[in-house]
């Protein structure tokens, strides 16, 4: 039980980083659906977000360790869409978010745990 709290040791920096920026993107995507068909009724909508183009513009992300970047996609009030990469064994300090967020892992691995300090 210990060991599912923690995550892999490997894994446990990226986890929380890419767990903040996917689920970001989960959220902005769904919706981003509901705010838009809010104003209009009987309209339907779909979001539909390019997360692979190359004018993406990938910026530091200032209150993390160096290496992580960020993407914004979207944002309106209080939500946001981004997508963010981290480098191999990258942790992500503790900290917490004003709102919910959710997250999608695109690609690699991620693990996640509830420390005070990370293990490898």
């Amino acid at each position: 039980m210990d060991n599912m709290l923690r995550g892999s040791p490997r894994s446990n920096g990226r986890s929380m980083l890419l767990a903040l920026g996917l689920t970001g993107a989960a959220v902005f995507a769904f919706g981003g659906c509901a705010f838009a068909a809010a104003d209009q009724e009987g309209v339907k909508s779909t979001a539909v977000l390019n997360t692979d183009s190359a004018d993406l513009k990938w910026v530091d992300i200032p209150d993390l360790p160096p290496g992580a970047k960020v993407a914004l996609l979207a944002m309106s009030g209080d939500w946001s869409v981004a997508r963010v990469k981290f480098p191999p064994h990258y942790v992500v300090p503790p900290h917490s978010h004003p709102n919910a967020e959710a997250v999608w892992l695109i690609s690699g691995q991620s693990g996640s745990g509830l420390a005070i300090r990370p293990t490898r």
